[in-house]
């Protein structure tokens, strides 16, 4: 698994291929930082979460990588 600048990415079930493909990209692709609209900056491991929306019902991918930093 590569390590590299994380990003937080939310996207709607429809959107889910297009959120996994930036677990494919390279580390510090900075083209990254141009398609999500906010960029998290955290080392780390890539881990994939989801979670529903009590409003409108959606499910939302969340994409996220964290490392501590004496890894």
């Amino acid at each position: 698994m590569t390590l590299g600048w994380a990003y937080t990415v939310w996207k709607t079930s429809s959107d889910d291929r297009q959120a996994l493909d930036v677990l494919n990209r390279p580390a510090g692709d900075k083209s990254l930082i141009e398609e999500l609209k906010q960029p998290s900056q955290r080392l780390g491991k890539v881990v994939q979460q989801t979670r529903k929306c009590n409003h409108c019902l959606r499910t939302y991918i969340c994409i996220v990588e964290i490392l501590s930093p004496h890894s």
